[in-house]
């Protein structure tokens, strides 16, 4: 059976959650029979398979690389310089809502997000900041939203958010960013399982925006880059909120 070669907004939604669904159940069965403990542990195991996933649906469904953003950014008009902006202020966007999570979870004394404290820096730095960026973007705006885009397998797909609504055709601009930017959201609603409910609202309302943002820079530029790097700029500066509260408290 071929897969199709694009989907139309809210089917991609759905696909994308079920997808997560199973590697998220795939996980918890590798976990449970091979007796492994820790955060750390489940993480690497679901972003290595959420990244093979990608990988080989991209091959499966054979479009050209570029539909998958795997390519350098690019102005949406063809000029110079708008890639620029559609790289450059999601990375600031991110970064502003990594930090203001964390702020807000600390600040007002959420409980910290379950398995985070057992973890080093290290750990953090490699399964959180760069494992957790890569795979995530791989899958939700590489497969999934380059799934949305139209054309056919043999052009480069770029097609700028203005195009905005659902269409009858598979979605326009506007319609892909919302589906990817919910899904993204939907794929940290588990948090509230195991996690304060306050914590776990905290962290999906901004992993939310955030996917709203990177969902229009993909849009924007044609690329992974800008999420990438809007995606990153969120982690890394959730530190830098913790830190900024715990001065603040005047913490030793």
């Amino acid at each position: 059976m071929r897969l199709p070669q694009r989907l139309h907004p809210i089917v991609a939604f759905c696909v994308g959650l079920v997808l997560f669904a199973a590697l998220a159940a795939a996980t918890s069965w590798v976990v449970s029979i091979a007796s492994l403990q820790g955060m750390a542990a489940r993480q690497l195991i679901i972003k290595t398979a959420m990244l093979v996933l990608s990988l080989g649906m991209m091959i499966l469904i054979s479009r050209p690389p570029r539909v998958w953003g795997l390519a350098a950014p690019r102005s949406p008009s063809g000029g110079a310089g708008g890639w620029l902006i559609g790289t450059l202020v999601p990375v600031a966007i991110g970064g502003v809502l990594g930090a203001a999570a964390t702020a807000t979870i600390l600040g007002l004394d959420f409980a910290p997000m379950t398995g985070m404290r057992e973890m080093s820096f290290l750990r953090m730095v490699a399964i959180v900041w760069f494992g957790s960026t890569i795979a995530e973007e791989l899958f939700v705006r590489g497969l999934i939203q380059g799934w949305m885009q139209p054309g056919s397998p043999d052009v480069a797909d770029h097609a700028p958010a203005s195009t905005a609504g659902l269409g009858s055709g598979g979605g326009g601009g506007g319609g892909r960013i919302i589906a990817s930017g919910l899904l993204f959201g939907a794929m940290h609603a588990s948090l509230f399982l195991n996690n304060d409910a306050r914590t776990a609202a905290t962290i999906v309302m901004a992993t939310t925006l955030l996917g709203l943002v990177c969902a229009w820079s993909r849009e924007q530029t044609g690329s992974l880059v800008g999420p990438l790097l809007a995606h990153f700029a969120f982690n890394v500066c959730s530190i830098i909120g913790g830190i900024a509260v715990f001065i603040l408290k005047g913490a030793p």
